[in-house]
């Protein structure tokens, strides 16, 4: 069995290094999430509800990066992609890369999945 100082030293530094955990929707109340879009997988695709589990946004993303806390925050979503061609020897090189865009609060698409860079 864990101390209690030895978990609250493991948690402090899950959240030090901004983890999340993965949990089944079961085992969650999103009520008490204070993000505004709240992201789930449906397989293996990322997508978003709201407070009320209410589908926002339909699981299209590979990749997120930040949380909507307020209404002026954005969010960076990926979609990934492959992309190759072919070496003088006649092989075939193949790359995966993701192309991004930004939601807003509402979880619009402010801008589109076209970019492949975007800080």
């Amino acid at each position: 069995m864990i101390e209690e100082g030895q978990f609250a030293a493991n948690i402090g530094q899950l959240i030090e290094d901004k983890a999340y955990f993965i949990v089944p929707a079961n085992n969650y109340d999103v009520r008490y999430d204070k993000r505004l879009l709240i992201p789930f997988m449906r397989r293996n695709k990322i997508g978003f509800v709201n407070q009320w589990a209410e589908p926002i946004v339909e699981p299209l993303y590979d990749i997120v990066s930040g949380n909507i806390l307020s209404e002026s925050d954005i969010l960076k979503v990926g979609i990934s992609h492959s992309y190759g061609f072919t070496r003088p020897n006649g092989y075939v090189q193949t790359y995966n890369a993701y192309k991004y865009g930004i939601l807003d609060s509402k979880g619009n698409l402010i801008f589109k999945c076209e970019h492949s860079f975007i800080s």
